[in-house]
């Protein structure tokens, strides 16, 4: 039965049990007992009718279970409330979602997206959200969908920075509107333009979820679907990163705990129940495997390997010494063009030391630190699923000097004496000299989890931006060197320090100098309070001022913000997104830096001709 007949008869009976409630009463109190009752019932209705399933949203995303092995986080629940709570509060939830009303942010209100050649009209209707998509010059999208042919929306991805929507093509592809949502600007952008890839006038080829996405922002999947009619190449056990993502398919360890008596015994016991996965249980390596299955640039299998399930080793799976050797091959690459095509997203995904420079791939720089090689860190050691905070799930008492200390007592108990930073200050937490934002994501920085000590390096095109120099934007090369020397015994060798450029503000060096991810850290840092109170905003002005022009779509929206909320500029961001903002830079070039930082402008204008001007894409 339709939910309006339930109305219709609900309404009828209500109002005929009002009305014979006050028979013994005048036709104007019967009437007004029949609508009490008629409108009583039909609001209780509401609540104990089911609401009837979106029959079309279920079918055009991915089916999901029920699998073999599989249980669902909703069977978790019964049993682990807490731990379902602090889960359903984690973006690792929302990663993919139906597109219901409580899941889409962004603005569908009947407005036109433009860019990259591609037009898109998007819209809501009720609780359903459209788009249209058209390309002017051919008349029709990508996957031959009809030009101004309105399409629904059905899945999103992400909920924390940025969300990207997906559609059903005439092919039966879920494939990715081509405009995504900036939840911190609130504003809709092309997609092309939310990764740092060379600039461009063509989109690139329409995203497909069964393609990659699904492998990471799904949980038990792709796998076969027995449901006719759905998406079987990309059905799923669940949708986002759920509970048996990470502990393992549950349903053994489901059937076997209704039993009262055995989750008692467990409880009493210390020894853990062997029907499911509990990383905080592994040693390091495997417990730190559960992170790396999506966060990590390999994608080469070992030869005989099967699929990945928590409590193994990753690197039984995944050939990383490969991946590494492959990166390290090419450490004296400075343009990835000269790369073979199959090498290059490997060596893009990193500094030529070594270390990852995009984001989300921790596990690649954590698993070369020697406080994982030589001692028994892992991820769990400072991040928390189950009640860290959502926006990095690190732990209540994840800061540097506490986590540190636990194997670094001598060291912490030195204090200044060892950071020569005031206390309370970024310079004094271990996390800021150890761990900088060197890895570069979602139009912004994250730190490196390859732990390692400051060194003065870094002018050079893909060479890690070293930690000092990124608080202190305004400080030479040369400077970090004498301090290193000074505080440390740090001897820096002198071929290491560039004449012409040793001796100005590095900061400068990289805006101006740097290959386009250097030039992004280096923009995105100045907007950091700490770096402001660190360094002088003034030295480096002129060459942040560049950045709004700069050919790169990510480094200038990047530089927006910065100019937005610390210069206090007007952006119009649409605009920063489309095409060099060359008012703005003349607005913050004037006054120049003092002539005494060495930054005078025929030197502005010779560190921009020397620019390391490659291609450089950040595989995210």
């Amino acid at each position: 039965m339709t939910l309006v007949a339930w109305l219709a008869v609900a309404t009828l009976v209500g109002g005929s049990v009002g009305a014979l409630a006050t028979r013994s009463a005048s036709w104007a109190l019967r009437f007004f007992g029949f609508a009490i009752g008629a409108s009583s019932a039909a609001v209780s209705v509401t609540f104990f009718v089911p609401a009837q399933p979106d029959v079309e949203l279920n079918l055009r995303t991915p089916a999901l279970g029920p699998r073999d092995g599989f249980a669902s986080s909703d069977s978790c629940r019964a049993c682990h409330p807490g731990q379902y709570e602090t889960w359903h509060d984690s973006f690792h939830r929302t990663m993919t979602q139906r597109a219901t009303p409580d899941a889409v942010v962004a603005a569908f209100d009947g407005r036109t997206l433009e860019g990259y050649g591609l037009r898109s009209r998007v819209w809501r209707e009720g609780d359903r959200f459209f788009a249209t998509l058209e390309g002017p010059e051919t008349g029709d999208a990508d996957g031959g969908i009809p030009a101004g042919e309105a399409r629904r929306v059905v899945l999103t991805t992400g909920s924390h920075h940025m969300q990207a929507y997906w559609f059903t093509a005439p092919d039966g592809t879920l494939q990715q509107l081509p405009f995504v949502w900036l939840i911190e600007d609130g504003r809709w952008i092309a997609n092309d333009d939310s990764f740092l890839q060379p600039p461009g006038d063509v989109a690139a080829d329409a995203a497909v979820w069964s393609d990659g996405c699904v492998n990471c922002h799904a949980t038990g999947g792709p796998w076969d679907s027995p449901v006719e009619g759905t998406h079987g190449d990309v059905a799923v056990a669940e949708l986002g990163i759920a509970c048996e993502r990470c502990h393992g398919n549950a349903a053994e360890h489901a059937a076997a705990n209704r039993s009262p008596a055995r989750r008692y015994q467990l409880h009493l016991g210390a020894e853990g129940d062997d029907t499911v996965v509990n990383p905080r249980r592994l040693d390091a390596v495997r417990a730190t495997s559960v992170c790396g299955t999506c966060h990590t640039a390999c994608e080469e299998r070992v030869a005989g390997s099967d699929g990945f399930a928590p409590g193994e080793r990753l690197d039984g799976h995944l050939d990383f010494a490969a991946m590494h050797a492959t990166a390290a091959g090419a450490a004296d690459v400075v343009d990835p063009d000269l790369l073979p095509d199959a090498d290059r997203d490997v060596v893009e995904a990193f500094w030529r030391d070594g270390r990852a420079r995009v984001a989300g791939r921790e596990y690649d720089s954590m698993t070369l630190s020697a406080c994982y090689l030589q001692g028994e860190m892992s991820c769990i050691s400072c991040h928390r699923v189950h009640g860290g905070e959502p926006e990095d799930q690190l732990a209540a008492d994840a800061d540097g000097v506490a986590l540190c200390g636990s194997c670094h007592q001598d060291v912490v108990a030195q204090g200044g004496a060892h950071t020569h930073h005031d206390a309370g200050s970024s310079g004094a937490d271990c996390l800021g000299c150890h761990m900088p934002y060197t890895s570069y994501g979602l139009l912004g920085a994250t730190r490196s989890h390859r732990l390692g000590s400051p060194a003065a390096t870094g002018l050079e095109g893909r060479e890690t931006p070293n930690a000092c120099n990124l608080c202190h934007l305004d400080r030479s090369l040369r400077w970090t060197a004498d301090h290193l020397s000074a505080w440390y015994g740090v001897e820096t060798e002198p071929e290491a320090l560039p004449e012409s450029r040793a001796d100005l503000p590095v900061g400068a060096v990289w805006m101006l100098r740097g290959d386009p991810v250097q030039r992004a850290i280096a923009g995105w840092h100045l907007g950091r309070e700490e770096v402001r109170k660190a360094s002088d905003p003034a030295v480096v002005r002129a060459a942040f001022a560049v950045l709004l022009a700069d050919p790169y779509s990510a480094v200038r929206q990047i530089a927006g913000r910065v100019a937005r909320d610390h210069e206090g500029l007007t952006i119009d961001f649409d605009a920063l997104s489309a095409e060099p903002q060359n008012n703005l830079v003349r607005a913050l070039r004037d006054p120049l830096p003092d002539p005494a930082s060495g930054l005078d402008l025929p030197t502005l204008r010779r560190l921009l001709d020397e620019r390391v001007d490659v291609a450089a894409s950040i595989p995210e």
